[in-house]
């Protein structure tokens, strides 16, 4: 507690070291002689970072807090991702195939290595280095009773999402704000609640994937909503 007990501040530094750590990835299947997406065993796994998180009463109405966080992580170890769905690296032009009925099948297996990136010593799928939050919070009294106003602001850095570092798998970072309103009656029986999330409308995704020289190496991502309006009514009796 600091400032008069009016503020708090918490943090951590740690480091977590995994053997076999499961990742599900696209990787080369030696008994079917293609790429198959599958889990399996990651060691040498590093994941290293700290995080800090405050509440601040500035006022008797009005807080203030907020969390960042900064991570690394690393394949410490040989770790094996087939790849198909580069364009730069067409499979009909670079490499000798005959086409399955799922997927594409190698003839020679030595030529899988064409297809082959190796993860180590780069950072995890899916995980963003920096991740934040900030929000503030107002009460305001009404003829009517007390208003509770919450604005809060996030951000998460880009990442990868095969692991694999190229601009083709690159999840651009995202911001999102969300702004709601909250009125309680006096015995806490009905309350009433506005709000808007994404109030700025961006455009973001957290999931990305794409595909191989059948689709044209077309790209896909699993999209965050939109800006979204609404109100809640809550009666309890």
């Amino acid at each position: 507690m600091h400032l008069d007990e009016t503020l708090q501040v918490f943090a951590s530094i740690y480091q977590y070291d995994y053997d076999g750590y499961q990742d599900e990835l696209q990787q080369f299947d030696p008994i079917r002689g293609a790429g198959a997406n599958f889990v399996s065993n990651a060691d040498g796994i590093t994941n290293t970072g700290f995080e800090i998180e405050l509440y601040y009463a500035a006022t008797d109405r009005l807080t203030l807090s907020g969390n960042f966080s900064y991570t690394e992580t690393e394949y410490g170890e040989d770790y094996f991702v087939f790849t198909v769905d580069d364009p730069i690296n067409p499979v009909p032009v670079f490499g000798t195939f005959t086409q399955g009925f799922v997927s594409a099948q190698v003839t020679d297996p030595s030529q899988a290595s064409d297809y082959t990136v190796n993860l180590k010593g780069g950072p995890l799928k899916g995980i963003p280095e920096e991740k934040a939050t900030i929000r503030v919070s107002y009460e305001q009294d009404t003829r009517f009773g007390p208003l509770y106003y919450l604005l809060s602001h996030s951000y998460t850095g880009d990442f990868s999402a095969s692991g694999i570092q190229r601009p083709l798998d690159r999840i651009d970072s995202r911001e999102t704000t969300n702004l709601n309103i909250s009125w309680y009656s006096q015995d806490g029986n009905l309350s009433l609640r506005a709000y808007v999330d994404n109030l700025f409308d961006n455009d973001n995704y957290y999931a990305l994937s794409t595909g191989d020289h059948e689709t044209n190496y077309r790209k896909s991502v699993t999209a965050l909503p939109p800006r979204v309006m609404g109100l809640d009514i809550r009666y309890r009796f």
